[in-house]
C-alpha cells in the first residue's frame, strides 16, 4: 500500500502554492494525491454559487445584468476563483479551514498573534480545539500516513498558527516524516481590489517597522519549525529575497502571489516526485540531524546538455571548492533560497559555494544528449556526496491552468536539487544577526502578543547554531 500524505497550509501564499503544487500532481497522473487542509482567513477565499433553474429563469426575465444568487445551501461549483489561490473543482469545503480570528482586512504580521491565548497569542481555545479535530478527523481516515508536509507564511501570523499545529502533528503522529516548506511572501497584503490578495502592499508608510517584522518572524519561524520537523525548506518569494537575476528563463511576474507561488509548486514537484511509490524516510537520507534545512532548485524548461552539468559539479567535488572560491554554483540562479539582504539594503548574491550534499532530480528524456544514461552511471562521485535520480519515462506535464502563460499545456524536462551548502548557513547566520538587531519599535508589538523580551537573544542563538552546523563542514 502507498504511503499517503498530509498537507497543511497556512496562509494565502502558502494555499496558493499547494493548489499550484496540485494541479501539477493531478496533471501527471499522481496515484494518491494528498490529503489537504488549509487555513485561511476567514473570508479569504471567495465562494461562487451554483445557480438554480428558478434563478435562471428570473434572470432572463429581468433581461439586465444582475444575478441572483442563493446562498441556502448550494455548494460552490466555481472551476477556478481568486486566480490561483483556490479551485473549487479540484478542492471543496472539507479542505478548507477558515480562522475566526483572521481576517482579510487584518495585516498578520506578528507571529505570535497566530499562538493560542494560552501562549499570548490571538487564537481561542475553541478555535484551536476545532482546528486540531480537522487534522484528527483527517488523521484517523488515513491507514498509511507517513508523510506531513507543511506549507506555511513565515512572515505572518500563520507562522505562529503553523508552530502550534505541526507541534499536534508531531505529537499525535510520531513515526511520520515531516516536511516543512516555509515562504517569506510579505505582509500586510493589499485589499483593495479582487485580485491584490497576490501583491504585497505597496504603499507603506513605515518600511522600517516592516523590516523589523520580518526579521523577528521568519527567524522565530525558522527556529521553531525547524524543532517539529525532520526537513525544513526555505523558499524565496518577496522581491527583497528573490532578485531578479533568478530564473531568467521565465516570464514571471515577480510581484504576484500566483506566479511566484508557481514557481516554487514546480521545484517541489519536480524534486518530491522520485519518492512517489517510494516509502516516505527515504526523502531524509543523505540529511543529518543537525542540517534539517534544505537549499531547494529547479531549472526549468531544461533543454542544454545535462552532462555538462554533471561534469561541473563532478569537479566542483574534486576539487573541493571552498568558502572563499568565486566559482559559481551551477544552481545559483535557479535557487529558491531567499538571497541574504545586506544592511545597506542591498542583496548579497555573493554566496559561498561548498555543498557538503546535492541530491539532483532529472525529469524527463533529455532527447537532445543520447549518452545520458552513461554519465549517470560512470558518475565518478559517492551517493553520499551527490544522489542522482532520473526520472526518464516522462517528462513533467503542465496543466492548462499554469500561471506562466508560454507553459501552459506543455511538457518539459527540469532538474532540481536539494542541497546542504554553506549558502544555507549563510542564510541562518544572516537571519540570526538580524534577529539579535530587531527594530527596538517593534518589540513591544511581540512581547504584547506572548514574546519573550529575550527571544531575539534566544532566536539569534539557536540560528547561530544551525548555521555553524553548514560552515564547518
Amino acid at each position: 500500500m502507498e504511503d499517503e500524505t498530509l498537507r497543511l497550509q497556512f496562509g494565502t501564499a502558502a494555499t496558493t502554492i499547494g493548489t499550484q503544487w496540485l494541479a501539477l500532481q493531478q496533471a501527471n497522473g499522481a496515484a494518491k494525491t494528498p490529503h489537504v487542509l488549509a487555513f485561511e482567513a476567514k473570508g479569504r477565499v471567495r465562494r461562487q454559487i451554483r445557480i438554480t433553474p428558478k434563478q435562471q429563469e428570473d434572470s432572463a426575465l429581468w433581461g439586465g445584468n444582475v444575478q441572483v444568487y442563493d446562498q441556502s445551501g448550494a455548494e460552490p461549483v466555481s472551476e477556478s476563483s481568486n486566480d490561483g489561490l483556490w479551485t473549487w473543482g479540484k478542492l471543496n469545503e472539507h479542505n478548507l479551514v477558515e480562522v475566526d480570528e483572521f481576517r482579510p482586512h487584518m495585516p498578520l504580521h506578528n507571529f505570535y498573534e497566530g499562538h493560542a491565548v494560552s501562549n499570548g497569542g490571538n487564537i481561542g481555545n475553541v478555535t484551536l480545539e476545532n482546528a486540531e479535530d480537522r487534522v484528527r478527523t483527517v488523521l484517523e481516515a488515513c491507514d498509511q500516513l507517513r508523510l506531513v508536509q507543511g506549507l506555511v507564511d513565515m512572515d505572518s501570523s500563520w507562522g505562529g498558527l503553523a508552530h502550534e499545529m505541526m507541534t499536534y502533528v508531531a505529537e499525535e503522529c510520531p513515526g511520520a516524516v515531516i516536511m516543512v516548506v516555509g515562504n517569506d511572501w510579505s505582509y500586510p497584503m493589499a485589499t483593495d481590489d479582487q485580485d491584490a490578495v497576490f501583491r504585497a502592499e505597496q504603499n507603506v508608510r513605515d518600511r522600517s517597522k516592516i523590516e523589523g517584522r520580518k526579521r523577528i518572524n521568519v527567524a522565530s519561524s525558522m527556529a521553531l519549525l525547524s524543532e517539529v520537523s525532520h526537513l525544513l525548506v526555505p523558499v524565496a518569494m518577496s522581491s527583497g529575497s528573490l532578485p531578479g537575476s533568478r530564473f531568467p528563463q521565465l516570464a514571471l511576474n515577480r510581484s504576484s502571489c500566483g506566479d511566484v507561488g508557481t514557481i516554487v509548486a514546480t521545484a517541489l514537484e519536480l524534486a518530491l516526485s522520485a519518492y512517489r511509490g517510494r516509502p516516505a524516510y527515504e526523502i531524509l537520507e543523505g540529511f543529518q540531524f543537525n542540517m534539517k534545512v534544505a537549499e531547494l532548485a529547479a531549472t526549468f524548461p531544461y533543454a542544454s546538455d545535462p552532462t555538462l552539468l554533471l561534469q561541473h559539479i563532478s569537479k566542483s567535488v574534486s576539487e573541493e571548492v571552498g568558502r572563499d572560491n568565486l566559482t559559481e554554483d551551477p544552481f545559483q540562479n535557479y535557487s529558491l533560497l531567499p538571497a541574504i539582504q545586506q544592511t545597506t539594503g542591498g542583496l548579497n548574491e555573493s554566496y559561498s559555494n561548498k555543498t557538503s550534499y546535492r541530491r539532483l532530480h532529472f525529469r524527463g528524456s533529455f532527447s537532445c544528449n543520447s549518452s545520458m544514461r552513461s554519465a549517470l552511471d560512470s558518475f565518478p562521485v559517492s551517493p553520499r556526496d551527490v544522489a542522482l535520480c532520473w526520472s526518464d519515462t516522462s517528462p513533467l506535464k503542465l496543466p492548462e491552468t499554469y500561471r506562466i502563460r508560454a507553459l501552459q499545456s506543455s511538457s518539459v524536462d527540469g532538474i532540481s536539487q536539494l542541497a546542504l551548502s554553506s549558502r544555507t548557513g549563510d542564510y541562518l547566520s544572516n537571519l540570526a544577526q538580524r534577529a539579535a538587531k530587531s527594530n527596538k519599535r517593534t518589540l513591544y508589538e511581540f512581547t504584547s502578543a506572548g514574546m519573550s523580551p529575550d527571544a531575539p537573544e534566544e532566536l539569534a542563538s539557536a540560528l547561530a547554531v544551525m548555521g555553524d552546523a553548514y560552515l564547518t563542514q
